[in-house]
């Protein structure tokens, strides 16, 4: 089979788990089928597509196809200029759907060329009908709008914009700029084509692939430093890995000094209150021991007090009891002495 003019396939250079997918052309052309384009999918063995469209659309079935196995892959869809008729519909495949700067989108009502019978015809008639509900149905589910909303933008043949298509949800965003004309693309097969298609900058296939490439370079600047900025990110989260370690070590140290500091309030506590226990008791004693000194004081003193009023009331035949001269008390033995006077005893000259 001749190389395909309308797709090309090949895995990233960045991600050997990714390919890239470019759609240029008219589906179907050339006897290349949705067949070819499947089998060239599944020999890349990748598990995500960037999926690539600038068709102005093509054989009915075929595009169905390639939708319904392009669904149930991981793909991402870019209309770089611009997806129209059945490449509109496999652009709703994409899990994201994003449109170029100045790109477009076509919807409108399926049509073939019969000959033969007109039960032929009714025949032929009955299908497109078919056709048109299952592609009805398809932007439907996508776009989540009213069926018959999708039928009128279809019998009008609406030309979206980039803008336009995310404002009515069939696509996501939009972003670049349109790297081929639609102006090249054969739109023989539409009605309302906008007047300003024939001026835009045109770039064939193989300018787009170029172009395509410059686009994969700089993705794999951006994703060095991306991997730069990750390893850097990393090596900032082990320092504050190794510094939450430090803060969590001197936590640590701090608990364990209160926890002691609260020890030693305690123990001091403790010590103070037997402390002031043991002084409480202390002046107890010393009050009780001060209390009977005194009450023996109190005592003695009522004792000596009695025997001055007895020696009082002797009268005056016993003042000879009560005085000595020095000559007789210096006399007297020691405890004499200290008796006589105890007794009130008076020593004159």
């Amino acid at each position: 089979m001749s190389r395909p003019h309308w797709f090309k396939i090949y895995n990233a250079l960045e991600d050997p788990d990714e390919a890239d997918v470019l759609i240029y052309g008219e589906i179907g052309a050339e006897g290349c089928t949705a067949k070819d384009f499947i089998d060239a999918l599944k020999a890349t063995g990748a598990k995500r597509f960037n999926v690539h469209i600038n068709s102005p659309g093509g054989d009915i079935a075929e595009g169905l196809a390639i939708y319904n196995f392009m669904r149930s892959q991981n793909c991402r869809v870019t209309v770089d200029s611009m997806a129209g008729s059945i490449a509109a519909v496999i652009a709703m495949a994409g899990r994201s759907i994003t449109m170029a700067e100045g790109a477009r989108m076509v919807i409108h009502d399926p049509y073939a060329i019969v000959e033969g019978t007109s039960q032929d015809l009714r025949d032929a008639a009955v299908r497109i009908d078919q056709r048109r509900a299952e592609i009805v149905n398809i932007f439907a589910r996508r776009t989540g709008q009213e069926p018959a909303q999708i039928k009128a933008w279809m019998d009008a043949e609406t030309w979206m914009t980039g803008k336009r298509a995310v404002d009515l949800g069939f696509a996501d965003e939009v972003e670049g700029v349109a790297s081929e004309s639609f102006a090249l693309l054969n739109l023989a097969r539409f009605k309302h084509i906008p007047v300003d298609t024939s001026t835009p900058a045109t770039m064939k296939l193989d300018e787009a692939l170029t172009a395509l490439e410059t686009e994969k370079g700089k993705i794999v600047t951006l994703t060095t430093e991306r991997d730069a900025l990750k390893t850097g990110k990393t090596e900032m989260e082990g320092k504050l890995s190794a510094k939450d370690s430090d803060i969590s070590t001197l936590k640590g140290q701090i608990s364990a000094l209160t926890a002691e500091r609260d020890t030693i309030k305690t123990t001091l506590k403790t010590e103070q209150d037997a402390r002031a226990a043991d002084k409480a008791a202390a002046d107890a004693a010393l009050a009780i021991e001060k209390n009977s000194v005194q009450a023996k004081v109190d005592e003695e003193l009522a004792k000596l007090g009695q025997k001055r009023l007895a020696i009082a009331g002797a009268g005056a035949g016993d003042l000879d009891l009560k005085s000595k001269k020095r000559e007789e008390f210096n006399k007297l033995s020691p405890k004499a002495q200290l008796a006589f006077i105890n007794e009130g005893g008076v020593v004159t000259d």
